[in-house]
């Protein structure tokens, strides 16, 4: 009862353990995924606020070249002189200083005529003076404006930058202070074609590049209503309305930096800072700005930033990081629930094995002091003259030798499933024929077969051709077949034993049959493992060690060949050897 009662708390104590393991694993799981949720929504925000620095950095760039062109052409308090030169001389000024001189492509001045006549000069800085000339096509909307409805400085649609200028003396036909303010206009004309194909490409690699090239697509967007595209590259990233991104900021607008011109873009460009707004120059209506001021009001809309991930949107990479990161987390938990499995799985089988060896242990010596028990009696009755009847003394002899074969058997069954766990059974090859190995065996059963009162039946196909085996080791491998038949099948009175080819001639069959209660599927798979019983060698109380069909599948397999069985509860069991044919197998050979 004391034994019985630990092998029940046995499994309860593993499943114990088991639950506790689950629960555990559980748990962490639960742990992991709100870790991998926080890291995911810290990511997000900071993948938000990297992109939200550097789209305020990329439109800062550009608006504050905007606010430098602006300065250099704003005029001064009225004061007499000529506006040609002033605005020459401060172009050129701006020109040292600029960071970005290609951004002005010309510098226009427009003249209005008090009757709605506007005309047009072009300013060339290298003489300082303004020569007429004729609207271009991309000014003409601007000259059905003037000089009423100008418009703010900025002027997106053009591109251009339109600032009034102080009007000459009354009677002057030249420009200066004295006439009404508001004819008189600078037009900074903007270089769209260098914005486009340079400045922009290098403000995006500067601000959205990464090591292969544009982490992020990048487009830039003109006024609107048309809202053409002036610019776009990068990566791919999924269909979406152009206007539509991770993050879209307004750009060409009218806004105050510090003075110096705030800091350096990003990518270093080696010229000397701006001296500002201020410098050289009144400061702007309603005095200096010291940090950014608002965006102003643009007429026809401001250029659009729109910034995109290829992934489709930054809330798409987050949920792909944090797939990707419990996917692998999961995964690693699996990995140790699926390890703790095993290695459970591998104690209960080393138990279950340890179990097997002693009861192995325990069947090998019943099975050895059985026989050896028989012949010491028989040995002590014929020496002490107690038989002497010729017919009884005969039975003794025949009774000896039975038990001397079982003992033999035994001691050859475990010595050669010990040279296999050792691995070193060796196999001695050589011409066999078939008709003689089963003869050979089926001789030394006969004393076996009458005690258990059945009947054997042999079938061999006498054109077999010679195989190439070790007589001794498929001897053993059949004489355990058939004890194995004997054991199990004698309630059906019949064993077979047959020898025959395959259909397509290429193996030689050794069945072995028996018509006795058959095997349950569930054991048909452990049947070769070593040490491994049927529940009706357990309940019939038959004898054995559970080494046959090991030794047999080795034997089968160190000839090339293998085993198979079939069974059909209540019918019987047919176990078969199949032994390849080789070519030559007639001629003496050795292998090993």
């Amino acid at each position: 009862m004391k034994g019985r009662s630990r092998s029940r708390r046995g499994p309860a104590g593993t499943l114990a353990l088991l639950g506790a393991l689950l629960v555990t694993l559980l748990v962490l799981a639960f742990l992991q995924y709100r870790w991998i949720a926080q890291l995911g929504d810290a990511e997000r925000a900071r993948a938000e606020a990297r992109l939200e620095e550097a789209s305020r950095a990329f439109c800062d760039d550009l608006d504050r070249e905007l606010d430098r062109a602006l300065a250099f052409c704003t005029a001064p308090s009225p004061y007499p002189g000529d506006e040609a030169a002033l605005v020459s001389a401060r172009l050129a000024r701006w020109k040292e200083s600029a960071l970005f001189p290609e951004l002005v492509s010309d510098v226009f001045l427009a003249k209005g005529d008090g009757e709605g006549r506007i005309s047009l000069f072009r300013v060339d800085p290298s003489k300082g003076e303004a020569l007429p000339c004729d609207w271009p096509a991309s000014l003409e909307p601007l000259r059905r404006q003037l000089p009423d409805q100008p418009g703010p400085p900025l002027r997106p649609d053009l591109p251009a930058i339109v600032v009034p200028l102080g009007g000459p003396p009354p009677g002057d036909g030249g420009f200066g202070p004295g006439r009404p303010p508001g004819r008189d206009f600078a037009v900074v004309l903007l270089d769209l074609d260098w914005i486009a194909k340079t400045f922009l490409p290098g403000r995006a690699r500067a601000h959205f590049g990464g090591e292969r090239g544009l982490a992020y697509r990048v487009t830039v967007l003109g006024s609107a209503p048309g809202r053409r595209v002036l610019f776009t590259d990068g990566p791919d990233a999924p269909p979406r309305a152009p206007s539509t991104g991770d993050v879209t900021r307004m750009l060409f607008l009218q806004r105050s930096f510090p003075a110096g011109g705030g800091p350096a873009p990003r990518d270093g460009s080696a010229r000397p800072p701006h001296p500002g707004p201020g410098a050289g120059s009144p400061p702007p209506p309603g005095g200096p700005d010291p940090g950014l001021g608002p965006p102003r009001p643009v007429e026809g809309g401001a250029w659009l930033l729109v910034v995109r991930h290829p992934s489709g949107s930054v809330e798409a990479l987050v949920g792909g990081f944090r797939v990707r990161n419990l996917a692998l987390s999961f995964g690693i938990l699996a990995l140790l629930g699926a390890s703790a499995l095993l290695v459970l799985a591998s104690s209960r089988r080393a138990s279950r094995l340890a179990r097997q060896q002693m009861e192995f242990v325990a069947a090998v010596t019943h099975e050895l002091r059985t026989p050896v028990t028989a012949i010491r009696s028989a040995g002590q009755n014929l020496s002490a003259g107690i038989v002497s009847n010729p017919d009884r003394v005969r039975w003794y002899g025949d009774m000896i030798e039975m038990e001397g074969s079982r003992l033999s058997e035994t001691v050859a069954r475990v010595l050669a499933f010990s040279r296999i766990g050792s691995g070193r059974q060796e196999y001695a090859l050589r011409p066999l024929k078939v008709a003689e190995l089963v003869e050979k065996t089926l001789a030394g059963y006969q004393l076996v077969l009458a005690e258990k009162g059945l009947a054997i039946e042999t079938s061999v196909d006498e054109a077999l051709a010679p195989l190439s085996a070790d007589p001794d080791a498929l001897e053993l491998a059949l004489r355990n077949l058939l004890d194995n038949a004997v054991k199990y099948g004698a309630e059906g009175g019949r064993v077979a034993v047959t020898a025959s080819a395959s259909p397509d001639g290429r193996e030689i069959l050794l069945t072995v049959s028996d018509r006795g209660r058959g095997i349950s599927r569930k054991e048909v798979r452990h049947l070769f493992e070593p040490f491994f019983r049927g529940e009706d060698a357990s309940v019939g109380g038959v004898q054995g060690s559970g080494l046959g069909l090991a030794v047999v599948e080795h034997v089968a397999l160190g000839h090339g060949g293998r085993v198979t069985v079939r069974t059909e509860r209540g019918e019987g069991s047919d176990f078969t050897i199949h032994l390849p044919v080789r070519p030559g197998a007639g001629v003496p050979a050795e292998a090993s």
